[in-house]
């Protein structure tokens, strides 16, 4: 078992806040690209709506928060 495979955090579906445009914003993880990022780090695939639509982008789990919705 890896050793990250214990501290996940986020799973698709939760509400997180994550940084966007200077600003703490709403967002949805969609989708758990696994241990991919820097010494392993949890990489994480958000969604956010904005008013042009919504926008898909991929961040390190230890950059956003828990929310209590998205």
């Amino acid at each position: 078992m890896r050793r990250n495979a214990l501290k996940r955090r986020y799973g698709v579906g939760d509400p997180v806040k994550v940084n966007f445009g200077g600003r703490k914003t709403s967002a949805t993880v969609v989708e758990d690209r696994g241990d991919l990022g820097v010494k392993g780090a949890q990489i994480l695939r958000v969604r956010i709506d904005t008013e042009d639509g919504k926008r898909e982008f991929e961040v390190p789990a230890n950059t956003v928060t828990k929310s209590r919705t998205a």
